[in-house]
């Protein structure tokens, strides 16, 4: 959803990225979704028809060398035509990253995802792997800085969450929208789904109110 503006210039710089070569750093505060970005990212590449490969780097499997070297089971291989994205990519050792930086090559473009901080790059990822990517970095909005945004992705995911839990998708009421508004969403996304979670829960019906918001929110 990118109806606010910090969403639309987020969105034009990670779709110039991809224009660019698709490596890219997308610098994400905790909680933000990024795969939307990720994706809109990969949708403006040469390589859009090939595929997207996603890794967690806190995951251990993800964290050995020898994944990577495999010739036929590595994401690298597997990312062959399209792009690579590397969820949390500082968590992976540094020979890892340098790996990936020296055999990505030119069929596969490579983004970083990082915490938003105001700390430089070199700080979280390998000199190597910031030589491949970090020509291109992208800072992603909070939430409090997409307040036009707010009301139709927590209609999206409610949309989700019904089809879940009764085969439908779920409202708001405009007092529970009303409310959605006022509060900070200091975790973002995240912070969102999972009241909308509990909200949906509680409220047993196919409209969210605001008693049912609040009650889900943090105190």
């Amino acid at each position: 959803m990118a109806y606010s503006p910090a969403a639309q210039q987020a969105l034009a710089e990670v779709e110039r990225a991809g224009r660019g070569g698709g490596h890219c750093v997308l610098r994400a505060p905790a909680g933000v979704a990024v795969e939307a970005w990720v994706a809109a990212l990969h949708s403006h590449t040469e390589r859009a028809a090939g595929p997207l490969v996603w890794v967690w780097g806190g995951d251990e499997q993800e964290q050995q060398l020898d994944l990577w070297r495999d010739p036929l089971g590595s994401p690298l291989q597997l990312a062959v035509g399209g792009t690579l994205a590397l969820l949390d990519a500082h968590a992976l050792s540094g020979g890892v990253q340098r790996y990936i930086a020296h055999a990505a090559g030119d069929e596969v473009a490579v983004v970083a995802v990082v915490n938003a901080d105001t700390k430089p790059i070199e700080v979280w990822l390998d000199a190597h792997l910031v030589a491949l990517v970090g020509a291109h970095q992208v800072v992603l909005p909070s939430l409090a800085q997409r307040a036009e945004d707010l009301r139709a992705l927590a209609l999206l995911m409610l949309s989700r969450i019904g089809v879940h839990l009764r085969g439908e998708a779920l409202g708001l009421s405009l007092a529970a929208q009303q409310l959605l508004n006022e509060h900070d969403w200091v975790g973002n996304d995240a912070e969102l789904e999972a009241a909308l979670w509990r909200a949906a829960v509680a409220s047993g019906g196919p409209v969210i109110d605001a008693e049912h918001l609040a009650a889900a929110l943090p105190c």
